[in-house]
């Protein structure tokens, strides 16, 4: 193993740490209340965040709403996520970027692990 290969897996460790840090965040302190979800082809929807997956490639909502109707449990797709606005929070979470979802932070309420 490189020591270039090492401090690649330390940065990914880290952010993988400060992400599930960041998403137990936003799941415990938005409680029942609805983010806006920005999707594919520009389909506006709403719903309660209530997981995320390792990576960030699926989430769990939960009161779905979207035009074509009311899903009471949904797995968003995160390719199919184009941003998502949490409430009460300064957070906009944007568009992906090789499989990594591009975080543009406002105001973080925590501080980082």
């Amino acid at each position: 193993m490189t020591s270039q290969h090492v401090k690649s897996t330390k940065n990914y460790d880290e952010w993988q740490s400060r992400n599930v840090h960041f998403w137990q965040t936003v799941i415990t302190t938005t409680g029942e209340e609805k983010a806006k979800f920005t999707l594919y082809g520009n389909t506006a929807a709403q719903g309660t965040i209530k997981g995320v997956d390792s990576q960030t490639n699926r989430f769990v909502v939960r009161q779905l709403e979207t035009p074509s109707g009311l899903y009471e449990k949904a797995v968003l797709r995160g390719d199919d996520v184009q941003a998502i606005e949490i409430p009460h929070c300064d957070w906009h979470v944007g568009t992906r970027s090789a499989g990594l979802v591009r975080l543009t932070v406002l105001g973080i309420p925590f501080t980082s692990a």
